[in-house]
């Protein structure tokens, strides 16, 4: 039997959901996107917040570091 690599997985589910003011609500399940998406719920309008929570680009900010081990990699291929 070889050995075997395990890659952590994040699970990352939409939710939409109003606060007691009638806000709009959306969370991911990740703190960091979470805290992300409640600092752009204070600047910008709800239709943007659920754009950004529903678009591909948050998946980088799951894979970091993986992406800055690979940034590592191909300055020293060593």
């Amino acid at each position: 039997m070889g050995m075997e690599a395990f890659v952590p997985v994040t699970v990352v589910r939409l939710t939409r959901s109003r606060n007691a003011n009638g806000g709009l609500v959306v969370r991911l399940g990740v703190p960091l996107l979470d805290e992300y998406l409640e600092f752009l719920a204070g600047r910008c309008r709800p239709n943007t917040v659920l754009a950004v929570a529903s678009s591909r680009p948050v998946q980088p900010a799951l894979d970091r570091g993986r992406l800055a081990d690979d940034a590592d990699r191909q300055r020293d291929p060593g």
